[in-house]
């Protein structure tokens, strides 16, 4: 073979291996670039438990959709001895004017009763507790304490899509209830278990009287007559009334979906639920 034919294969094969080297060379940096882009073990973990803690949160979210602040207040008892009364304050967690109107009143009323507390002696009042539930866009809120005062029972009711209080009329048609359904249970709780079955003259008007007093206005009249007039009506007026003033009833819809009508016991200034089936 020529001395020139073995320069060339000679530089042939060089040249072979330079693009040899360059190849594996442009393999391994892009092996490198890829490898870079696969997340390490450590870096998946991270992101799940960056996710976990996401879905947590929602669901504290969801939770949390009513809040609920805690105080004790101390006071003076009848022997001048120190003791304290919870009151707990619902916070409705609703980034809406009426929402926020609302909270504005529940902090209104703690405020007046931490007053009165402070300035009283002899004070028993009991603690005031929050319950609340929500349920097909509706917030339940029920705070209940025993002071005459203060109704024993304060309800709130708030819807959420319109941002505003829910009425019973409200809470009627979203549940389909009946409101014949509502004036017999009345009546038949008066026979039943007020007066053991005694249906006879007007005694057994006296549980439908008392719900009558929630229909009275701001002056005291019942479709503008006097509660004493409205007291002497026949039972089916009395009825009739009460469904013509249905959204001044303290009225909500349970944990178990079934309506509950707040009445209060006059004689004892008590405020009372009744579960209707």
């Amino acid at each position: 073979m020529s001395k020139g034919l073995q320069i060339n294969k000679s530089i042939m094969t060089l040249a072979l291996m330079g693009l040899a080297v360059v190849a594996i060379s442009t393999g391994c940096a892009n092996n490198d670039k890829i490898t870079t882009n696969v997340p390490s073990v450590e870096q998946n973990n991270e992101k799940i438990s960056s996710e976990n803690k996401k879905v947590s949160s929602d669901n504290e979210k969801v939770k949390e959709i009513v809040s609920v602040q805690k105080e004790d207040v101390v006071c003076k008892d009848f022997g001048g001895e120190n003791h304290s009364v919870l009151i707990e304050t619902p916070v409705i967690n609703v980034d809406k004017d009426g929402a926020k109107e609302i909270n504005s009143e529940f902090a209104k009323f703690t405020d007046e009763l931490k007053k009165e507390l402070l300035v009283s002696e002899g004070n028993y009042r009991s603690d005031v507790k929050v319950e609340w539930f929500e349920d097909k866009d509706i917030i339940t809120v029920l705070r209940r304490c025993d002071g005459v005062e203060y109704g024993g029972v304060l309800l709130t009711i708030y819807d959420i899509e319109n941002d505003r209080r829910a009425t019973n009329e409200d809470l009627l048609k979203l549940y389909d209830y009946d409101y014949d359904r509502l004036v017999m249970a009345i009546q038949a709780y008066e026979k039943e278990y007020l007066y053991g079955g005694d249906t006879s003259g007007k005694e057994t008007e006296k549980f439908i009287n008392n719900i009558l007093i929630d229909t009275r206005d701001n002056n005291g009249m019942i479709n503008g007559k006097k509660y004493e007039e409205i007291e002497k009506l026949e039972l089916k007026d009395k009825q009739k009334i009460i469904i013509e003033n249905i959204n001044k009833l303290r009225l909500y819809i349970n944990k178990d979906n079934k309506l509950v009508l707040i009445w209060s016991e006059p004689n004892f200034g008590i405020d009372k639920e009744l579960v209707i089936e």
